[in-house]
């Protein structure tokens, strides 16, 4: 839920888009969320762990 919960604040403020740098045995995770990873970006280590840049597009709900 936490995840969820932030991609909503991201959204409240205005945002369009939520980044993060998952580590790589939790891509998974996050591409069940929507997250792809970012094009052209590399896997980047964070204290020796590799992790994997990811992004998801977050568009407003339209209104009814």
């Amino acid at each position: 839920y936490t995840m969820k919960f932030l991609m909503l604040k991201i959204k409240e403020i205005g945002g369009t888009k939520a980044v993060v740098h998952a580590q790589y045995d939790k891509e998974g995770f996050y591409r069940k969320l929507g997250f792809k990873k970012i094009e052209g970006e590399d896997i980047i280590l964070d204290q020796g762990y590799p992790h994997i840049p990811m992004e998801k597009e977050l568009y407003a709900r339209r209104k009814r």
